[in-house]
């Protein structure tokens, strides 16, 4: 993390809920079984819960102790970025105090003209299909969720 901080073209943007979350472990069960073996999303999972969490503690401490500064960060929900990609890029953007140039919006927007978010068929990311247990879950993200003000989903 340090090399990131101490680079001044390093620019940040997390995205954070618990669909995110889920498509973490959703596409690391692809991999495994397209890779390695047959698995399952519950399998993936838990294999990957103990790093993700981490992760996430992680996220919090580098705020806190300021290992990033906060003018280098922007916080987007996913939820947000999935219904408005264009408006979270925007934000994105302004918080940075970069310019977004009408020929990079027209580039997203064709990209994601050409790519439907359903373009492979429909996948829902759900939180139970981990095979997680939600209270157990929602007591280790607590530090994360209360810093970040990522609500619990459903």
């Amino acid at each position: 993390m340090r090399e990131l901080a101490d680079n001044p073209l390093t620019r940040w943007r997390v995205t954070r809920d618990d669909r995110a979350r889920a498509r973490i472990y959703s596409k690391s069960h692809d991999l495994w079984e397209h890779v390695l073996r047959e698995t399952s999303i519950a399998e993936a999972a838990s294999e990957f819960a103990d790093y993700l969490i981490d992760g996430l503690d992680r996220s919090v401490a580098t705020r806190e102790n300021g290992t990033v500064s906060p003018d280098r960060i922007v916080d987007v929900q996913f939820s947000a970025f999935m219904a408005d990609p264009l408006a979270a890029v925007r934000t994105i953007y302004d918080r940075l105090g970069l310019e977004l140039t009408a020929d990079a919006e027209a580039r997203m927007r064709a990209f994601l003209a050409a790519h439907p978010q359903e373009e492979h068929g429909r996948h829902r990311y759900r939180f139970a299909d981990t095979g997680l247990d939600p209270g157990e879950w929602r007591e280790r993200t607590r530090r994360y969720q209360e810093y970040f003000d990522v609500p619990s989903e459903p």
